[in-house]
């Protein structure tokens, strides 16, 4: 289940998550502290994130899924 707004949210199965990452409802949110990734997690491109409480040290990379499935490491990251 997946947040979409302050009071909304949608379920998913497999397929749905799949899907929703090749056409880019699902985004892929990466945390990293000092150089390092500390989390990584899947969340809808209608749900609010709040980086207002992040540490010097601290970024937060999103990216959509690489439909191609091929290593995305390099493009360029949004770094809030």
């Amino acid at each position: 289940m997946l947040m979409t707004g302050p009071n909304t949210c949608v379920e998913l199965d497999p397929i749905g998550v799949l899907d929703g990452l090749k056409n880019g409802d699902l985004l892929i949110a990466t945390q990293h502290v000092g150089g390092k990734i500390k989390d990584r997690w899947i969340f809808h491109r209608k749900e609010e994130q709040d980086f207002q409480y992040l540490e010097p040290s601290e970024s937060i990379c999103v990216q959509k899924a690489d439909a191609a499935g091929t290593d995305n490491s390099g493009a360029t990251p949004l770094r809030v």
